[in-house]
């Protein structure tokens, strides 16, 4: 059986969308122990959401983390499992009907499975402009998507999309990660209330690696990601982005990553770019090639 882990800060407006769509999954009474919903110091509106659902259903717990940052409400759901596997769901993900199913036949089939997930696309809750699309189109897995639309699906690959599992969907070995929070958990925070940063789901699935078992993806597993226009500003994506940058100049990794952004600096003093060219240089989403085109030439992003 699963336990489920879904971590919030101020989710009122999604959680009545992403608890429906747990409780209604196919076999969820044969699949589901328990719901732990982690309020990481939220609103009272979210608070009072919670507790109403808690009331409505057993399986459902509410627990409190006033120490704000993903990675501690993390460890707070973890540390009140007692199952062989555990599920992270974002407070902004809904599940197709038979996500579990498909969780629970992917396990079966696959024997040292450790942790994986599945096909996560958008849903934007309003109409997008030209430029919305455009920065969805370059920066939808920043966004935890592995795909635009359902049918970029290709339901016969099992390569993961992101090269290996993510937080949204994440399914993982749940004494591995008790015992991960025995030897002093993760040390990235993870985003911080409005603050965002990244890198804490990463270090759980490493952990699973490192104990010798095997990452993995399966398209069947299909989430939609609930997304306000408002995680579609220029502003909003570059700071996402820059989140994700964890290696200092000092390293070779580093030095490599100043020197490119040193190239896309130079790309963008060019005034004959399109907008996708130059939004894709200014978060970096954009190989060395391409930017020396750019830099010398002028043409667009191909």
């Amino acid at each position: 059986m699963f336990e489920i882990i879904i971590c919030t800060y101020n989710g009122k407006h999604n959680l009545v969308k992403v608890i429906p769509s747990i409780l209604n999954q196919n076999k969820f009474d044969e699949l589901v122990m328990s719901i732990f919903i982690v309020d990481n110091n939220s609103d009272i509106e979210t608070k009072q959401i919670i507790k109403k659902y808690e009331k409505s259903c057993n399986k459902i717990k509410y627990l409190l983390e006033e120490k704000q940052g993903l990675s501690f409400a993390r460890l707070k759901g973890v540390q009140n499992t007692t199952a062989n596997w555990l599920i992270f769901i974002d407070d902004d993900n809904v599940l197709e009907q038979n996500w579990l199913i498909n969780a629970d036949n992917f396990i079966k089939t696959n024997n040292n499975m450790g942790a994986f997930n599945g096909a996560i696309i958008p849903e934007i809750k309003s109409k997008l402009d030209n430029y919305e699309n455009i920065r969805l189109k370059v920066a939808y897995k920043a966004l935890a998507c592995t795909h635009l639309s359902k049918s970029e699906i290709n339901f016969a690959n099992t390569k993961h999309p992101i090269d290996s599992p993510i937080g949204a969907g994440l399914v993982i070995l749940g004494n591995e990660m008790r015992e991960l929070s025995s030897k002093g958990w993760l040390k990235n925070i993870g985003r911080q209330g409005e603050k965002l940063s990244s890198g804490e789901d990463k270090e759980m699935v490493d952990y699973i690696i490192f104990k010798g078992f095997d990452v993995g993806y399966t398209p069947h597993c299909l989430i939609y990601h609930l997304i306000t226009n408002n995680r579609l500003k220029e502003e909003y994506l570059i700071i996402l982005h820059e989140s994700f940058k964890r290696y200092k100049v000092i390293s070779l990794r580093g030095i490599k990553d100043f020197l490119k952004n040193v190239l896309f600096s130079l790309c963008l003093l060019r005034k004959d770019l399109d907008y996708e060219s130059i939004f894709r240089l200014r978060i970096g989403a954009i190989t060395t090639a391409n930017a020396l085109r750019i830099l010398f030439k002028g043409r667009k992003i191909e």
